[in-house]
């Protein structure tokens, strides 16, 4: 029993191995703009986190004759679906703002490491993006804010880690199981030892 009980503890503290993934670019049109989105990230990782997650984004505004285009904020959210996938859980949120962090006349481009933190999961996990700024022509300036669904880039998966509060009520619950396992185990012996006394004397 101690030994399924080590190596229980050992799978637990085993990192998961990771490796660079670039995903596919991905795009999205609402309010005016299309986002091209490219995200890279060293996946699967095991929560509680702190992963650094490499994303460039290109927005293009839908007007004639643009003649400037800003980005003045990019949040990178991350979220995990529902084990009955009928929705997501915000997990973590990066902002990053700036007057502007990038400019240009037709679309303007811009690329930043965000450091995701959290300390919760799931199997099916994803990474969303909201982008806020304005563009104009010479006749009219608009303010976007682009928000991608939920589900845009992944998915993949965050482990319950060992340092994880999931991962330490798993672990007492297997350590009592155990004692309470060892304990029935010696009861049984003990009563087995008894009877055995107790034949020797009749005899």
């Amino acid at each position: 029993m101690k030994r399924v009980m080590g190596i229980l503890v050992l799978l637990l503290l085993l990192p998961i191995p990771a490796s660079a993934v670039v995903y596919e670019t991905v795009s999205f049109e609402t309010d005016g703009v299309i986002v091209f989105v490219d995200v890279e990230a060293n996946t699967p990782w095991a929560s509680p986190f702190t992963e650094n997650v490499n994303l460039s984004i290109s927005v293009v505004p839908q007007i004639e004759n643009s003649v400037q285009i800003n980005i003045t904020s990019v949040s990178l959210i991350l979220y995990s679906m529902d084990a009955d996938q009928t929705g997501y859980n915000l997990i973590a949120a990066e902002v990053k703002s700036g007057a502007p962090l990038a400019s240009g006349v037709d679309q303007a481009n811009y690329t930043h490491e965000f450091a995701m933190t959290g300390t919760s999961g799931g199997l099916d996990c994803f990474f969303a993006i909201l982008v806020n700024g304005a563009y104009s022509n010479v006749t009219a300036r608009h303010v976007f804010q682009a928000l991608s669904a939920e589900n845009l880039v992944g998915p993949f998966a965050i482990a319950t880690g060992i340092a994880s509060p999931q991962a330490w009520v798993g672990l007492i619950v297997i350590g009592i199981s155990t004692i309470v396992m060892i304990a029935g185990v010696y009861g049984v012996k003990m009563s087995r030892t008894r009877s055995r006394r107790k034949t020797l004397l009749d005899e």
